[in-house]
């Protein structure tokens, strides 16, 4: 087999029985999809009466994708292509079947009726940030041995939280670790690259990209340079939004005399009660500065205020006029904030049946977005509200 830096990177891992499961994410043309699949060949060859599964969002990606890719595997090895055959190759069922009793099935997570049931030792999702959690946890909590995914990073989602698993491995990878990528197909990617900064995050660099839709856009809302410097303060204030299933997020705003901002997050934790929320925020030097917390959780504010806080529930008003509100500032954020640069970079309009942009957020990556937007108010320098596009 032509083995790239990617197969030997995963087959480390894979042979770790520490490691549970394997995230391979990054560029386009990097062998991730191809590696995987050459190490559950071999695992399949090696082990009798095996089960290992391949998932994509649908058949056609199947079929266009990891299916396609396993056959040209196959066909290239020598002594393997009777695995074509029907007596080998279901391909209806899209499962083949080994001489030693163990198979390799393609199925489609389009549906969760489909799964059901599925039990499997080795599974791999190909294109994960396509297919749903509760798929992925369904699978997943069925499987006895190794999970494995791979995709493009087009924006973050519900995978990256696992990151900092102790029995997860991180493979990050470009078309620069693959030795055997056509000089064409390298051309292709840097000439679609030059003019679009998402293509060439998400498919040249394999950085996280940029969503459609998004409420705030990099370089043009905020900036990820970090504090401003030899600037003269105008105001300081802290935005809170409650939370406990969903973290309750503290975020510190520092206005200056030219009306850009700092904001930095200063708590992001679930699960806190009043007392656990007051001894956190007795931490972090708040003093007397003003606090605008959200307006839902009266009883909370209170406890606070007679704890000493200088703190004052949010005036109500529309989420668009907040966020409106929001555009006439440049914020500027220092680029460790993983928690609020995950939700600047998530957080989006919703979209109608047809697959266009409405003028309404998604009530999802918004905790420390809230909290500035509460801020804000506190900091506007003018009651003027620009008009979204």
């Amino acid at each position: 087999m032509k083995i790239t830096k990617v197969f030997e990177k995963t087959l480390k891992h894979f042979n770790n029985d520490d490691i549970r499961i394997i995230f391979s994410y990054g560029g386009s043309s990097s062998s991730k999809t191809i590696s995987i699949l050459q190490i559950l060949l071999l695992y399949a060859l090696k082990h009798n009466n095996k089960t290992i599964t391949i998932v994509s969002q649908t058949i056609g990606k199947i079929k266009k994708g990891p299916l396609k890719d396993f056959k040209k595997i196959v066909l290239s090895q020598d002594g393997m292509s009777y695995l074509n055959s029907k007596k080998h190759f279901n391909k209806t069922e899209l499962i083949y079947t080994l001489s030693n009793g163990s198979i390799m099935q393609f199925i489609s997570a389009d549906s969760e009726d489909k799964i059901i049931g599925i039990r499997t030792d080795i599974l791999y999702f190909d294109e994960l940030n396509h297919i749903g959690k509760n798929i992925y946890d369904q699978l997943s909590i069925r499987t006895s041995h190794k999970i494995l995914a791979s995709w493009n990073p087009k924006s973050l989602f519900y995978a990256n939280k696992d990151f900092e698993r102790k029995d997860v491995a991180v493979i990050h990878s470009t078309y620069h670790d693959n030795q055997f990528v056509p000089e064409a197909i390298v051309k292709e990617l840097i000439e679609k690259g030059r003019n679009n900064k998402n293509f060439r995050r998400v498919y040249l660099e394999g950085k996280p990209g940029i969503l459609e839709g998004l409420i705030f856009e990099e370089d043009i809302n905020y900036y990820l340079t970090g504090e401003p410097r030899n600037k003269k303060i105008k105001k300081v204030v802290y935005g809170l939004d409650y939370g406990y299933i969903d973290p309750t997020a503290i975020v510190k705003l520092t206005m200056y005399e030219d009306f850009t901002i700092f904001c930095e997050t200063k708590l992001y934790e679930s699960g806190l009660d009043p007392q656990q929320l007051k001894d956190r925020m007795d931490t972090l030097n708040i003093g007397r500065d003003r606090i605008i917390a959200e307006s839902a959780r009266p009883e909370l504010t209170n406890f606070l205020y007679k704890h000493g806080y200088n703190i004052h529930k949010v005036k109500k008003t529309t989420i668009i006029d907040g966020i409106n509100k929001m555009y006439i500032f440049k914020m500027f954020i220092d680029a460790t904030d993983k928690h609020l640069i995950n939700e600047l970079r998530n957080y989006g309009w919703m979209k109608d049946k047809n697959d266009l942009i409405i003028e309404k957020p998604i009530d999802e990556y918004n905790h420390i977005i809230d909290g500035i937007r509460y801020a804000q108010t506190f900091l506007s320098k003018s009651k003027t509200t620009l008009k979204i596009y």
